[in-house]
């Protein structure tokens, strides 16, 4: 699951637990603390909450027979993410699925943006999109589900650099 540990990545990743005993890879742009670590920062009230929220959503997959293994790599890098498919096949054997989440919000009037602005919402679902199917073109996943938005169908005002991307996908 690219952008496995944002908010459509935990979701997804509840959902198939509790259907599942599986083996979930996420990958997301951030790195994530050792797990050594965890019992301390979630025992810190001045943590990320975000991170909090991360670290707890991995424990309740993992309580319920799941496994997630969190690899720090863009879902836009195809070297890193060749190698975070060579990684997790070598751990765990063949993908079964692929789930591509990651992105980024945008937003605002795109003729006062800067081209890295808009690039940063681009660049993950376009890319990222293109990379997924470049890593697993001789492969056979019994499923791939591409998550875009339903603005790229309705438009939303000021977010033409997320539609587009969605639009893509």
């Amino acid at each position: 699951i690219t952008g496995g540990s944002g908010g459509i990545g935990r979701t997804l990743s509840t959902v198939i637990a509790s259907h599942v005993k599986a083996t979930i890879v996420w990958t997301g742009r951030e790195s994530l603390p050792d797990k050594k670590e965890w019992d301390g920062i979630l025992a810190n009230k001045n943590s990320d909450q975000r991170l909090t929220e991360k670290i707890k959503k991995i424990q309740e997959i993992e309580k319920s027979g799941s496994t997630v293994r969190y690899f720090q790599a863009k879902a836009d890098d195809l070297k890193t993410m060749r190698e975070v498919v060579t990684q997790a096949e070598k751990e765990f054997g063949e993908i079964n699925g692929i789930i591509h989440s990651a992105g980024t919000p945008g937003g605002g009037v795109v003729a006062l943006q800067q081209k890295s602005e808009t690039n940063k919402v681009l660049i993950p679902k376009v890319y990222g999109t293109l990379i997924l199917k470049e890593l697993f073109k001789e492969k056979k996943p019994d499923f791939v589900y591409l998550f875009s938005s339903i603005t790229s169908l309705l438009g939303e005002a000021g977010r033409v650099d997320y539609i587009s991307a969605n639009a893509f996908m």
